[in-house]
């Protein structure tokens, strides 16, 4: 019976170290890490893009529809996800109000690593989240746009480089559709500001209308719509006064006519006045001859028969012609009078004309003088609110850095006194190990040289009870290659792999080659010369891409880290040339 036990105790054995080390090999996940940034634009009759990292981000790790494992964006837009070994999975980075982007890890054809400690990682350059415009195509989004495989060559996961190519193209498509979009809003914009400029204001409120519908929800053509009714309004005043200037006009000519025609009747009954007395004075002088001659004729039959008679009939004649001669003296001074009182009448009539004419131009100039007494008062009031939120604005600013600077110097004093706690709790011993060595790659006729040098900090704890020793791996100091010619004709080797940068923006760090991998992929051992290194990155993918406006304002960004840097104006250079070419 012991014969028999022994070896199925062995054989059991076997079996629980080949389960072991199987259910080992599967257990090891892929860390990915990224970044979210959003960006947002101001549009007017211009358009400014802002970017910035995106607090609160949500991303899911999806197998098919089975949500494996969900996070967030922290303050920086930083993120990591664990992707189990041996399947497909979908990474969804999504945001509310934004277009969802996604790329796909695949874990598996993965060899089996036995009893080596297998910690594979991948860092993918950041997504930029934006919110979508109407009218645009997006469905090319709901495919991954990055795929994640194992590269045997590196016992790492990367990208495949042919996928990503053709992602970019799809991408590329989007944001030229945006760009034509945002072009088409701010052109009609400027259009509607030279039409109101004019001012031609039926045309610019037609030309912001449409602005609206090409872009629902900004404020900029709703903000210069108000304008344009402050200009229909002006518009309509100035039009009201000159019909009254017209009205007011017609009415004194109407006066002065009225008064032309008056003073033509005068005129008229003087002239007929005159005849009649004329005539009157002709009757009374044919009158008083025929008279004369019939009296003289009776004077001369009678004068013989009756020289009494006719000294009578001549006192009779004598005081017939005295009482004529009054008759026409009263008769010309009532008519004298008549016109007079006329020419009273028509004088008293113009003053009131005239009266009435400087009332209505004096109501129409105190109405001037109101309205713009009323205008200048808007403004003050409109330039005081601006300088109320301007005030406001600054005080909330220096508040918040207040704020912040103050809780700076808190952390960094509770830091300081948790550190100084462990210090001196513990007595802690140091040894450093350094390791160096070099790698050089042939292009050509042309070796590089490169020294890498290691250090392992060995950190010994001593505490109450226990000894600790932890080893420490600290940072890689990579030296800046060496470059030397040789006559020595060598095939050229595959071109070493690039650091990539996403379809999104943000460069992604050079990977460390071997079966651990590494978890820090960007060591910055100097923090000014690491971030102008990013930012050019950045750029020169933003150049690649031909998007030239984003590229531009990152090679400026590089410019204020590192001034007069030849390459960054070098670039900024191509840029203006190939711009201004357009």
């Amino acid at each position: 019976m012991p014969t028999i036990i022994k070896p199925m105790k062995k054989y059991i054995l076997f079996i629980l170290v080949l389960i072991t080390n199987i259910a080992y090999s599967q257990s090891w996940k892929v860390e990915i890490s990224s970044n979210v940034e959003y960006k947002s634009w101001k549009l007017t009759n211009k358009s400014e893009v802002k970017t910035a990292p995106l607090n609160g981000a949500t991303i899911k790790l999806m197998k098919g529809s089975t949500l494996i494992e969900q996070t967030k964006s922290d303050g920086n837009g930083d993120f990591t996800v664990h992707v189990p070994a041996g399947d497909v999975f979908i990474i969804e980075v999504s945001y509310s109000g934004c277009t969802t982007k996604r790329f796909e890890v695949i874990t598996k054809n993965v060899p089996d690593f036995g009893e080596e400690i297998f910690k594979p990682s991948f860092s993918i350059g950041g997504f930029i989240l934006s919110k979508p415009f109407q009218g645009i195509d997006y469905s090319g989004l709901q495919q991954p746009l990055v795929k994640v495989v194992y590269v045997p060559k590196i016992k790492n996961f990367d990208d495949d480089g042919s996928f990503t190519q053709q992602s970019l193209g799809v991408v590329g498509k989007i944001y030229d559709a945006e760009d034509a979009l945002i072009e088409s809003f701010c052109s009609t914009n400027r259009k509607g500001d030279e039409a109101l400029k004019v001012p031609d204001c039926p045309l610019a409120k037609q030309l912001y209308e449409k602005a609206k519908t090409i872009i629902a929800g900004e404020q900029y053509p709703v903000q210069q719509l108000l304008k344009v009714g402050a200009c229909l309004k002006e518009k309509e005043e100035a039009e009201k006064k000159a019909q009254e200037a017209i009205a007011a006009k017609a009415e004194a000519e109407r006066i002065a006519k009225e008064k032309e025609a008056a003073e033509k009747v005068e005129k008229e009954k003087a002239a007929a006045a005159k005849l009649e007395a004329e005539k009157i004075a002709k009757e009374k002088e044919a009158a008083a001859k025929a008279d004369a001659e019939r009296i003289a004729k009776e004077k001369e039959t009678a004068e013989k028969a009756e020289k009494e008679k006719a000294a009578a009939a001549k006192l009779e004649a004598e005081k017939i012609a005295k009482e004529k001669e009054a008759l026409a003296k009263a008769d010309a001074e009532r008519i004298a009078k008549e016109k007079e009182a006329a020419d009273k009448a028509e004088k008293e009539k113009a003053a009131a004309v005239k009266l009435e004419a400087e009332k209505i131009a004096k109501e129409i100039e105190n109405t001037s003088k109101t309205e713009q007494d009323r205008l200048a008062k808007e403004k003050e009031a409109a330039d005081k609110l601006a300088k109320q939120k301007e005030k406001e604005e600054k005080e909330r600013v220096a508040k918040e850095k207040a704020e912040q600077e103050k809780l700076a110097k808190e952390k960094a004093k509770k830091d300081k006194e948790e550190a100084d706690k462990i210090a001196k709790k513990n007595s802690i011993k140091t040894t450093k190990t350094v390791d160096t060595y070099t790698t050089s790659t042939h292009q050509g006729n042309t070796t590089i040289t490169t020294t890498v040098t290691t250090t392992l900090t060995t950190t010994v704890t001593t505490g109450a009870k226990e000894i600790k020793v932890e080893p420490v791996k600290e940072p890689v100091v990579v030296k800046e290659p060496e470059v030397v010619t040789t006559n020595t004709v060598q095939a050229t080797p595959k071109d070493p792999q690039e650091n990539k940068m996403n379809i999104y923006g943000t460069s992604k760090p050079q990977e460390n080659s071997g079966a651990e991998g590494s978890k820090h992929h960007n060591v910055r051992t100097v923090i000014g010369e690491d971030k102008y290194k990013v930012t050019v990155k950045k750029a020169d993918e933003y150049l690649k891409m031909k998007r030239y406006k984003e590229a531009k304002d990152t090679y400026n960004e590089a410019l204020e880290i590192k001034p007069n840097d030849k390459y960054a104006t070098a670039k900024l250079a191509e840029i203006e040339k190939k711009t201004s070419g357009k």
